[in-house]
């Protein structure tokens, strides 16, 4: 078997990772400096990107077709992989290692980022209902429906009726 497309297609793969974790890193600046400009545009740059990869895998699903390795994952095409003194196998393992680290690398940054984005929402929604209850023309309103939606538990984390919400034993938080 003749694996050089499939090796062309996989270092292009690489290749496009590489691309994408760099605009995850810029991504994370962005989220950091706060600009919604900026990460608007990079957004779009990174929905190019995953069509650019989508395309390279529908190429890659193609050739493994082509070679009868449709149901086969890389590291089995490695084990299959004709012995040419090490070459096919030897690059298909790099190339197997290579991948890994990029999708391992850009999921962590990823991960990273929806935390990031996640602590900005809260701080926005925190900053939200500040503003919300200081507007309301009744203040006292605002506090009491908030005081409403407060479930009580019991020590077993249970959520109490309404008839025992005022024994001792019971803490109240707000879900």
């Amino acid at each position: 078997m003749n694996f050089e497309a499939l090796i062309k297609t996989l270092e292009s793969e690489i290749e496009v990772y590489g691309e994408f974790l760099q605009v995850e890193k810029d991504k994370t600046e962005i989220i950091i400096e706060g600009n919604v400009d900026k990460l608007d545009k990079i957004m779009n740059t990174e929905q190019a990107m995953a069509m650019k990869l989508n395309g390279i895998e529908k190429r890659r699903m193609g050739i493994m077709d082509g070679l009868g390795l449709h149901d086969k994952t890389l590291r089995e095409v490695i084990a299959i992989a004709e012995n040419d003194e090490g070459k096919t196998r030897g690059r298909l393992f790099k190339i197997y290692k290579e991948l890994k680290e990029s999708t391992d690398r850009l999921k962590e940054v990823n991960d990273y980022n929806a935390i990031l984005i996640k602590s900005r929402l809260d701080v926005i929604t925190g900053f939200t209902e500040y503003l919300e209850s200081a507007m309301s023309p009744n203040p006292n309103e605002n506090k009491r429906s908030k005081l409403d939606n407060l479930k009580t538990y019991d020590k077993n984390a249970k959520v109490v009726p309404q008839s025992k919400r005022n024994d001792e034993s019971t803490i109240k938080r707000r879900f």
